[in-house]
């Protein structure tokens, strides 16, 4: 088995749950093929020597060619809720795009700046963060376990008798598990748009590469 990378192994210590971390070396050779095949073919489309419905069907069967590559080098693809992401190294910026038209997952480093990272889930906007786990939970679309309250705990399983975790009304747990949620999907909108808006040129220069 190849051995990871330095950000791919960071991706894989995060240990977040719903992401099978796939390194871009396991998958180089046809998201880089591709990539060329892209550029290519956005040249002819743009020189009129293909028709705009060939082009579309050529930039869907390759995308999934690197659907099916990822999925392969992807050893819990068959798995409910686990998602592949993809892990670059600096300098893949261009084979990111080629991740994001094909609606795959990904993370890479911020090129222009020191630290953060960009991630793209499944052709949804790129979003960049400061810490890597944050960056793969937003690639796999994982969301943390919530303890509602009047848990004692966090159940692993279920239990029953003295061990029963002791749970509110239904729906008082509903509404304090949503507000929780979106209280977490704000946090982590308002620490990326934090550190979006102090270095805003460089970032977005990033994420237009992903496009």
């Amino acid at each position: 088995m190849l051995a990871f990378s330095p950000v791919a192994s960071a991706a894989h210590a995060a240990a977040v749950a719903g992401a099978d971390v796939v390194p871009f070396a396991w998958v180089a050779d046809v998201v880089r093929t591709e990539t060329r095949y892209r550029v290519a073919l956005e040249s002819a489309a743009r020189a009129g020597s293909i028709s705009d419905a060939a082009a579309a069907d050529s930039r869907d069967a390759s995308a999934a060619r690197v659907r099916v590559a990822i999925d392969a080098a992807s050893d819990q693809v068959w798995a409910h809720g686990v998602r592949a992401v993809v892990v670059l190294e600096a300098g893949n910026a261009a084979d990111a795009a080629t991740l994001n038209a094909s609606e795959c997952s990904y993370v890479r480093p911020v090129e222009s700046i020191d630290g953060g990272y960009v991630a793209g889930r499944g052709g949804m906007p790129s979003i960049a963060f400061d810490r890597i786990a944050d960056a793969v939970a937003y690639a796999s679309g994982a969301a943390r376990r919530v303890t509602l309250p009047g848990e004692t705990m966090p159940p692993s399983a279920l239990s029953h008798g003295d061990a029963a975790a002791s749970l509110p009304s239904l729906a008082d747990a509903f509404s304090a598990a949503t507000a929780q949620l979106r209280a977490i999907e704000e946090t982590a909108s308002a620490s990326a748009s934090a550190r979006i808006a102090s270095m805003r040129a460089a970032i977005d220069a990033e994420l237009a590469r992903d496009y």
